[in-house]
């Protein structure tokens, strides 16, 4: 334990570094007698401060330090002291310096009486520094919520307990800044906050919605405001039963039912309901819907909409069966987003390609998973076509005639040639040429095959598992860059 000081080294400290010294002493320490000695013989201003400032200094002290004509950062100090005695405060309300009234508007000491002097205060950040103090009164509070100064009034929304007749005067402040501040951040109970739900102001229940807890029929109020906007951000936030869910799918206004359609966990009924809505808008929200039942997704993948289909093919918890259903869509744009899924089966590939469109081939090409045969027909069509990506796939099939391979063989594009070296039915002259091609990649990929024990002879010899993937490294970046 620190040993308590003796007059004369304490009298040395505050005459030596005053500042340091009212510091050292903030929690207390020095004996009440040899306080007593030196306000006997406090001549030197910094040893009057220091007296003002120790937070232990008798009362007595204290009136009589403000009885005299101390210089300001004196009477500072007296005007912050925690125990400064109500006559003080009373005559520093009025003291000419700003800083002892602003330390007097901080003090959470002061008394209604000086608060309500202080209100009205020439000076904003006196007022500003009095409407901070969590000391005043209601009276005081509803005195500050009048102030001109928004910043004043602002300032009051900081208290832990508000008045209640301050916070509705600020609620219902011609700045319309501020009454979205109070609504949004003022400590309020369940009522008020009702109370302002229910008045359907748009300024109000805006500013409600920036709270990040609301009760529960406060968020009911606000799904019936009148304002789309508040609606919307409401029933995204409030928890609805089943039955509720029912009634806002039946909406009048689309808004609301294209929300309810986007909500995760929809019951099968409401999105079955919601399947057979007359606005698109609603239908293409539900086909987006993550949560969406497979056999309402067969329902909207026959939907006449392009826009419906087009949400359904980039939902991406899609049933199968609907994504067969999109395979078949006379919409181009729909088949191109199925086309690069990564879930396609073999079946979902050739309903892909069952009309022979490029685009759709295309995409299929850069679907980094697909592992499946190109349709003899289709490979035959593409062996001279402008897109090496398509030469390439159709390199890849084991149903080309030898002229057509030879043709492949000696193909401008590389990926073209790359893709003839996995042939697996590749005839043995044209696998050894390929292994001289000028393509490291080329040769390497004949000689790799080359050296391999021969495949089974089946009738529909596909090419090995995974080939689609490795040949189409980088092809599309080259497709136009390409000649025949």
């Amino acid at each position: 334990m620190t040993a308590a000081p003796t007059k004369e080294s304490l009298l040395a400290e505050i005459l030596g570094h005053p500042d340091e010294a009212i510091r050292a002493y903030r929690g207390g320490g020095v004996p009440s007698a040899i306080l007593r000695e030196l306000a006997a013989e406090a001549q030197h201003p910094d040893l009057r401060r220091f007296l003002a400032a120790y937070p232990e200094t008798p009362a007595r002290i204290l009136e009589q330090l403000a009885a005299g004509d101390e210089p300001e950062t004196v009477r500072e100090a007296l005007a912050a002291h925690p125990r400064a005695p109500r006559a003080v405060l009373m005559q520093l309300v009025s003291d000419p310096a700003l800083r002892v009234r602003l330390a007097v508007a901080a003090n959470r000491a002061l008394t209604p009486q000086v608060a309500l002097q202080l209100a009205e205060d020439e000076a904003v950040p006196v007022r500003l520094a009095l409407a901070g103090n969590a000391a005043i009164s209601p009276r005081a509070q509803a005195q500050l919520a009048a102030d001109p100064s928004s910043a004043v009034r602002s300032a009051l929304l900081g208290k832990a307990r508000l008045d209640s007749e301050t916070q509705r005067r600020l609620a219902e402040a011609d700045d319309p800044l501020l009454r979205a501040e109070t609504i949004a951040t003022a400590e309020a109970n369940d009522s008020a906050l009702l109370a302002w739900a229910d008045s359907d102001q748009f300024v109000a229940q805006t500013a409600l919605l920036l709270r990040s807890k609301l009760p529960g029929e406060v968020l009911e109020s606000l799904c019936f405001s009148t304002h789309p906007v508040v609606q919307r951000h409401a029933l995204e936030r409030h928890h609805l039963s089943t039955d509720e869910t029912l009634g806002w799918s039946q909406s009048e206004q689309p808004s609301v039912r294209v929300l309810i359609a986007e909500r995760p966990g929809l019951p099968p009924g409401i999105q079955r309901l919601l399947a057979g809505d007359a606005i698109a808008d609603v239908r293409r929200a539900l086909a987006g819907n993550a949560d969406l039942h497979e056999a309402v997704a067969g329902q909207l993948a026959e939907d006449l909409d392009p826009a419906v289909q087009t949400a359904l093919a980039l939902n991406a918890s899609l049933p199968g069966d609907a994504l067969s259903v999109l395979c078949q869509s006379p919409s181009v744009v729909v088949r191109k987003l199925v086309a690069t899924r990564p879930e396609l089966t073999i079946e979902q590939v050739a309903l892909l390609l069952g009309d022979g469109n490029e685009e759709v081939a295309y995409h299929l090409a850069r679907n980094d998973v697909l592992e499946c045969e190109v349709p003899p027909e289709m490979a035959r069509s593409w062996v001279t076509h402008r897109l090496p990506s398509l030469r390439a796939l159709a390199a890849s099939s084991a149903d080309l005639a030898e002229p057509a391979m030879a043709s492949l063989a000696r193909d401008p594009a590389p990926m073209v040639r790359r893709a003839l070296a996995w042939n697996p039915v590749l005839p043995g002259a044209l696998r050894a040429q390929l292994t001289e091609d000028v393509d490291y990649l080329v040769a390497q990929r004949a000689h790799v095959v080359t050296t391999e024990p021969s495949p089974p002879d089946t009738p529909s010899q596909s090419a090995p598992k995974g080939f689609l993937k490795r040949l189409l490294d980088r092809i599309l970046d080259r497709d136009h860059n390409e000649t025949q």
